[in-house]
């Protein structure tokens, strides 16, 4: 499966290997460890919070812990997306992000500010989305 993420991986390793670059190859390939074994303790985390409150029947604290995850990754969306090259970001599919967007303006949460809104509709028309007011 080629994702944008293993393509620029794979790109990163290939030219540091050719130009003899061991040590930060090594370096790389720890900051992506401790990347992916961060992030994956975080959501094993709040997914269990989660399931938890469900099974315990807390289904608001549930629904809030969603919608929690939903503002921060489309927070981190917009903050990387503007990184990109012209070429990646075509890569990205910015649909999950209008959904977001839809769906917590149905359904405002506190963490959803303006600035998250603002930011939500400068990636979208970069990707040549129509925001939404």
């Amino acid at each position: 499966m080629h994702t944008l993420m293993l393509d620029e991986n794979n790109a990163m390793v290939e030219y540091l290997g050719a130009a003899g670059q061991t040590n930060a190859l090594k370096l790389f390939r720890q900051y992506q460890c401790a990347y992916s074994a961060d992030l994956s303790t975080s959501e094993l985390e709040d997914t269990l919070r989660i399931l938890k409150y469900l099974r315990e029947g807390q289904k608001d604290q549930a629904i809030y812990n969603l919608e929690q995850h939903l503002s921060q990754y489309a927070s981190l969306l917009c903050n990387s997306y503007g990184g990109l090259n012209t070429t990646n970001r075509e890569r990205v599919n910015v649909e999950p992000l209008a959904q977001a967007r839809d769906y917590l303006v149905m359904y405002p949460h506190p963490e959803w500010g303006t600035n998250t809104a603002r930011a939500v509709n400068a990636v979208l028309r970069m990707a040549g989305e129509q925001p939404k007011k």
